[in-house]
């Protein structure tokens, strides 16, 4: 297994696990999300930013399997708000045929490795409470809630 940087003829493989991505979302959200292809230009210009890093998961074969997507932010200027730097794990998803061979936990260890190399405060996700395997995952390499969101559901009636 390989974890590097991506590039941009990783593109097309991107993309194809973007659209596996989303659709797996769906199906845990379907009253919020939808499957969706993700637009080659988010792709190459992620790639070309200074503030995110695309992580590549490939097998021996160099076959694409797996891949994470980091920003680097910053804490939002409120006063409450102690000044940190992080890196945003926007997403990270394995293609179902390589999962349970500890992809997931490599693109994580390489990703805190990348965090500490940048000298940043700390790593935050979000992650879809249907989601309860990636959840598992999280927990286990010791990272906890700091933050539920919530929604309500406004009903429309006709008038």
């Amino acid at each position: 297994m390989n974890i590097r940087f991506a590039t941009q003829e990783d593109t097309p493989s991107i993309l194809m696990m973007y659209r596996e991505l989303f659709k797996e979302m769906s199906l845990l959200q379907p009253n919020y999300l939808r499957e969706a292809n993700q637009d080659p230009n988010f792709i190459k210009e992620t790639i070309k930013s200074k503030k995110s890093k695309l992580f590549i998961a490939e097998n021996a074969e160099k076959e694409i399997c797996g891949f994470g997507l980091v920003l680097y932010q910053t804490t939002p200027p409120y006063s409450c708000l102690i000044p940190k730097k992080l890196l945003y794990l926007c997403d990270l998803y394995v293609c179902k045929k390589a999962r349970k061979q500890g992809i997931a936990h490599s693109m994580i260890s390489a990703i805190q490795a990348y965090a500490e190399l940048l000298k940043v405060d700390y790593i935050e996700l979000a992650v879809l409470p249907e989601n309860k395997k990636a959840i598992q995952l999280y927990e286990k390499l010791d990272y906890r809630t700091t933050l539920h969101t919530m929604k309500l559901e406004i009903q429309k009636t006709a008038m």
